[in-house]
């Protein structure tokens, strides 16, 4: 497809009446399928829009799922989605579990094979849609097209082509390619196949059995796609918009000179070259965007109002040479009397939308939002200045936080309320993330731009980045930080908190990847380095933490007993005035005054006991009792 089409893939079914295309809106992108006979551009018929913007159409082909035409869409994020235009829905998806981008599938009534940008071949059963098989191929790398030639062998390109047996996985043959890597490869019959390049001229055809290049097809511009048919006719659509037909290409066309050592030419030029031009203008033309043929029948699509597909049916036995067919560029307007509404369409209603008449000046235009928030920052500084209260200016997220945090203090909640109304005013832009650059970086192998997103150092922005990260993304995130690691221990606390956040954020994603020790190793490796000293470590703090503690415990103790008996030092005061006038008493004297005193009530204490002893013993005779009795 020409790069100022937005229809970016299409292609016919096994017998050209249906028309699947892959068209851009906006950032996503749109399957539609299209019957090429009677098809009336006024009904709008299903499509499919895939809603993520980052996933893209890689590759296209039909496929007959039990009696019922799909087609087989080739995503970049490794799955493969069979979509029936009967239904308008997905069947099933089929996935990789790599995340890799398919770049070649084929199909046929048993199997469906494809392969990715890891080079990683994959083989699917057709009707249970279960995955059988995945292998690589020894020496064969950055693939772009897969082939199933016969049961027992594929064709692999990248820039040269490669047949593969499927009984030991090995290379049986190279064909030399083209200088460009592939961009289409077809089975021509048993015995020879064909082979395209992107932004080239040339189409080959090859001998399976010998490797000798058959013929050579020269076209007049770079070749964007073509068709062949069991005629062995071959049909080239060109980035000039033209089609070029090639007929009995495996005819010989050699010409051998008769000067000695002389070189056969193998070359074919085309036998038509066939323009779509305009009724009302001969000078316009329309670019061809896909071809069909069969017995010599020849069906071309190009697109009017850019999306809506136009079909002309022309015949190769009738046209000369260099042929202009004329076409009606304008569309015939469906009359409203035929409408299928209830109550019919008011000649004087607003007309319904039309993708085809948007007219897009650019994707990210955002000079109205830029200048409203220039206004909204204007606005709150002159509330600043007339000392307005701003606080009803808080979003509901503000006014949410200082909500609970008023039920849980309500001075605490005055405080913060004020606190953030007054950053509100003062810093009105929200640091957010940098997952773009990342992805970039990531992509395209920068590691300058890859050190300017690593030495960030908020965990905040860090988890919101890895968290719209993609997931095969983070593995090449993961080596780079294990290379980081590794050379750079220094850096290993910063690292290790993107590591943290890629192994729990993507962590599902990576228990599904095999071989994932093999990609990841370094990493384990510097990690387990990390980690041996963890014990050693732990120990070594209850150590320093025992020897830290005992003696300031001990210092705590002295203390407390020093400071008691400054306490009773300090309730004693002596005066040497009062000692020298003998006013104060000697505390001898006193304690021996003290003691006498002490005998003495002791002796008294003692006489009162005996005294009434005698008074009992007296009180007891008289009553008559014995002393035993008492």
């Amino acid at each position: 497809m020409t790069d100022t089409s937005p229809i970016i893939r299409s292609c016919y079914n096994g017998d050209g009446q249906y028309l699947c295309y892959v068209s851009v809106e906006l950032d996503k992108q749109r399957v539609s399928v299209v019957p090429t006979s009677s098809y009336d551009s006024s009904v709008e018929l299903p499509s499919l829009l895939i809603d993520e913007s980052g996933l893209r159409v890689t590759q296209l082909c039909w496929f007959g799922a039990q009696d019922i035409q799909c087609v087989l869409i080739g995503l970049s994020n490794g799955e493969i989605w069979i979509y029936s235009p009967l239904a308008n829905e997905i069947v099933t998806k089929l996935s990789t579990t790599n995340g890799h981008a398919i770049t070649g599938m084929d199909v046929n009534s048993a199997y469906i094979w494809c392969c990715d940008a890891n080079d990683m071949l994959y083989q699917f059963d057709a009707k249970s849609y279960q995955l059988l098989k995945h292998f690589k191929v020894d020496n064969v790398k950055a693939l772009t097209q897969l082939t199933i030639f016969n049961d027992e062998q594929l064709l692999l390109a990248s820039h040269s082509i490669y047949l593969v047996s499927l009984s030991d996985k090995k290379v049986l043959l190279t064909y030399p390619g083209h200088i460009t890597p592939v961009s289409k490869l077809t089975k021509l019959n048993n015995q020879y196949f064909i082979s395209s390049a992107s932004s080239d001229r040339f189409l080959n055809i090859y001998d399976v059995q010998s490797g000798e290049t058959k013929n050579i097809l020269v076209s007049n511009s770079n070749i964007v796609n073509y068709r062949a048919d069991k005629e062995n006719d071959i049909i080239v659509t060109t980035e000039s918009g033209s089609v070029e037909v090639f007929k009995d290409v495996l005819v010989s066309s050699d010409i051998t000179s008769t000067k000695k050592r002389s070189r056969v030419k193998k070359s074919k030029q085309p036998d038509n070259i066939i323009n779509l031009v305009s009724e009302q203008d001969q000078k316009k033309s329309f670019p061809v965007l896909d071809v069909f043929i069969k017995s010599r029948l020849l069906s071309l699509v190009w697109f009017s109002n850019v999306t809506i597909p136009r079909f002309v049916d022309l015949n190769l036995e009738n046209i000369p040479r260099d042929y202009q067919h004329p076409v009606d560029s304008k569309l015939r307007q469906k009359n409203f009397n035929d409408s299928r509404s209830l109550y019919g369409n008011d000649v004087a209603s607003t007309k319904a939308y039309k993708e085809g008449n948007a007219t897009i000046t650019s994707g990210d235009n955002y000079r109205h939002v830029t200048q409203a928030i220039q206004d909204w920052e204007k606005e709150l500084q002159e509330k600043e200045k007339a000392g307005e209260d701003t606080s009803g200016d808080l979003s509901l997220q503000d006014k949410l936080e200082a909500s609970n945090f008023s039920k849980l203090s309500n001075n605490f909640a005055k405080n913060k309320i004020s606190t953030s109304s007054d950053k509100l005013t003062k810093s009105a832009i929200v640091a957010g993330t940098v997952t773009t650059v990342l992805a970039q970086a990531l992509q395209s192998n920068d590691h300058s731009l890859l050190e300017t997103v690593l030495n960030n150092r908020d965990e905040r922005v860090i988890r919101d980045t890895i968290l719209r990260l993609k997931a095969p993304l983070a593995i090449i995130l993961l080596e780079r930080l294990a290379e980081r690691i590794a050379r750079q221990s220094h850096r290993q606390g910063p690292l290790n908190i993107w590591v943290k956040w890629c192994l729990i954020i993507h962590g599902a994603y990576l228990v599904n990847i095999p071989n994932l020790m093999s990609s990841l190793a370094s990493l384990h490796s510097t990690l387990r380095k990390r980690a041996e000293l963890l014990p050693k470590l732990m120990g070594l703090e209850a150590r320093l933490n025992n020897v830290v503690i005992s003696p300031t415990s001990k210092e705590d103790l002295e203390d407390e007993v020093t400071v008691e008996f400054d306490e009773d030092e300090e309730d004693v005061e002596y005066n040497e005035e009062l000692d020298d006038a003998g006013l104060i008493d000697d505390g001898e004297e006193e304690y021996e005054t003290g003691s006498e005193e002490e005998d003495d009530d002791s002796e008294v204490e003692g006489d009162d006991k005996q005294a009434l002893e005698e008074d009992d013993d007296s009180e007891a005779e008289e009553e008559g009792y014995s002393d035993v009795e008492v």
